[in-house]
């Protein structure tokens, strides 16, 4: 609830009044909910890659073990099964973090461990950097941390190297670097895509705006949803972009 004073004519007469505005937040915290489950939507196809060959590999050395068995032989049972568990950690790490990153942000701040959670949410985005053409490079310093959502970092991560991939239709390199500096921790992702117009630049937050440089579609909610999380814990987030050689995202959030 918002109030201020004011003075209304009424009947000839000045009358000191209230007037009150008063915003339902729930219905804001379910919106919003709603716009970042809609951008999970995006991930849906690659994710459906990403677990589908580690299960097609568990499948191929299941049905091997079963004949070596069959026919009494065991020597390279040990080993089958050795990458079958692999295979299954990797799956169970892919199904992780998309749990994770569905979950809504907490209210509280707490303790988020970048140089774990950033590497998790990549690799959500192995299978559209491959089919971009695309590689991803992650270096974040060992130790840093923000006080935050652990699900608005996963969100935001995955938003911008979203973005970037979108950026380089003829394929490039992501980078993802996270360091502290000056009591605050920075935040960068990178590409080396077309870049972004000097008079878009003051649009690219907005809500449903989007220009894609591969011409796909989008809903244009990425970036709205990725600023109002740095605003949310008190960071602020910079773009520096040329034409032609790509554009920088800079998220600067207090050093716990």
């Amino acid at each position: 609830v918002a109030a201020a004073a004011v003075m209304l004519r009424i009947d000839g007469q000045e009358v000191p009044c209230v007037v009150e505005a008063i915003r339902d937040l729930a219905q804001q915290a379910r919106l919003s909910q709603e716009q970042r489950l809609s951008e999970l939507g995006l991930l849906a196809a690659g994710l459906a890659h990403e677990i589908y060959n580690p299960m097609s590999s568990i499948n191929l050395l299941l049905e091997a073990a079963r004949e070596e068995l069959a026919a009494g032989r065991t020597a390279g049972t040990e080993e089958r099964l050795k990458v079958i568990g692999d295979e299954v950690e990797r799956t169970l790490k892919i199904t992780n973090s998309l749990l994770a990153l569905c979950l809504p942000p907490s209210e509280d701040p707490v303790l988020v461990d970048l140089d774990r959670v950033v590497p998790e949410a990549l690799t959500l985005l192995g299978y559209q950097a491959r089919q971009g053409g695309c590689a991803i490079d992650c270096d974040i310093a060992a130790g840093l941390r923000l006080l935050g959502s652990e699900s608005d970092v996963r969100m935001v991560v995955t938003n911008l190297v979203i973005n970037a991939i979108h950026a380089m239709p003829r394929g490039g390199r992501v980078r993802v670097s996270g360091r502290r500096a000056a009591g605050e921790v920075v935040l960068t992702v990178a590409d080396e895509g077309i870049g972004i117009a000097p008079e878009h630049l003051s649009h690219i937050f907005l809500p449903f705006w989007t220009r894609r440089a591969d011409g796909s579609p989008g809903r244009g909610l990425g970036l709205s949803i990725v600023q109002a999380i740095v605003s949310r814990w008190r960071g602020r987030i910079e773009v520096e972009s040329v034409v032609g050689k790509g554009s920088r995202f800079i998220l600067t959030l207090p050093d716990p």
